[in-house]
């Protein structure tokens, strides 16, 4: 009981020092490893050493984990740099014409369908960069975009494959047997996401700012993702169902699925020139593996 506890408070004490931007998470997480092994009176040497077994053999557990994820955030970059992110999202916002409530619960099932393959704190960034000030235009106020964007989030980081790739690493349960309740999981986000918008719109009603100025450059409007287009821009934006469907129907590991994404992604989105392309997709690597 009191070292459950102590490990506790190590993992909140790291988290509150992430969060306050005073140690980055590169060095946090070795060194919770490190206190959580002392907080569990493993020695440091020996063949369950914190030096000789946590850092090292612990480390290399992920490994798996790691790539799966790396491969998530190239996707990421992809579909955003593409274009592909953008247009879902603006697409959704559209489909639910003038109605606050509809554009709300729109933007957050293709939050969620985004997040089946998003992974990083840059995909957040960059998916919220879209979604959250089209929701506070149409009404929604701050607190509760926000937390309504962080439920959608979760419904489809639970069935991202990257995620289940992890939690099968770190625990060994098998990847087939985690799918039923991740996707019950998921459901219940959603479904917490809607519900929560629902209430808030009934209790606190409509708050427009329709009218609140924008300040635009012609630098900006550059620099955003040009929409894709046509039946090879529909079939662009189901990069992320393909990848859930190829993940469940196929059994596939996530780096093998996320293969597939990124080829189709780039089957669908290839434009101009192949080396301007390719220079793109070289750099979107460098991004999401930063």
């Amino acid at each position: 009981m009191t070292i459950g506890i102590i490990v506790v408070v190590i993992f909140l004490f790291m988290a509150l020092l992430m969060m306050l931007r005073k140690i980055p998470a590169l060095l946090a997480l070795p060194l919770m490893a490190v206190l959580i092994g002392l907080a569990g009176g493993l020695p440091l040497l020996g063949e369950e050493g914190i030096l000789t077994y946590v850092l090292s053999a612990g480390a290399l557990k992920l490994t798996g984990t790691y790539v799966a994820i790396l491969f998530s955030c190239w996707l990421s970059q992809i579909l955003y740099r593409t274009g592909v992110t953008d247009t879902i999202v603006k697409k959704a916002a559209e489909f639910g014409g003038d109605k606050p409530i509809i554009i709300s619960i729109c933007l957050s099932i293709v939050t969620a369908f985004l997040f089946t393959v998003l992974y990083g704190t840059g995909a957040v960034a960059m998916v919220g960069s879209i979604v959250l000030p089209i929701m506070l235009s149409v009404g929604v106020p701050p607190m509760v975009a926000a937390n309504a964007y962080l439920a959608a989030m979760t419904a489809g980081y639970v069935i991202n494959p990257a995620n289940i790739s992890a939690i099968t690493n770190i625990t060994g349960v098998a990847a087939s047997s985690m799918y039923l309740c991740a996707a019950i999981l998921s459901v219940m986000s959603i479904l917490f996401a809607i519900g929560y918008l629902v209430f808030s719109f009934r209790k606190t009603g409509k708050k427009f700012a329709f009218a609140t100025p924008v300040e635009t450059t012609e630098d900006t409007d550059d620099e955003r993702p040009k929409q894709v287009k046509g039946i090879r821009g529909f079939l662009a934006c189901m990069t992320p169902l393909v990848v859930v469907a190829v993940m469940l129907i196929f059994r596939l590991e996530a780096i093998t699925v996320f293969l597939v994404g990124i080829v189709w992604a780039m089957i669908f989105t290839i434009e101009g020139k192949w080396s301007k392309y390719s220079g793109m997709i070289v750099q979107s690597c460098y991004e999401g593996f930063k």
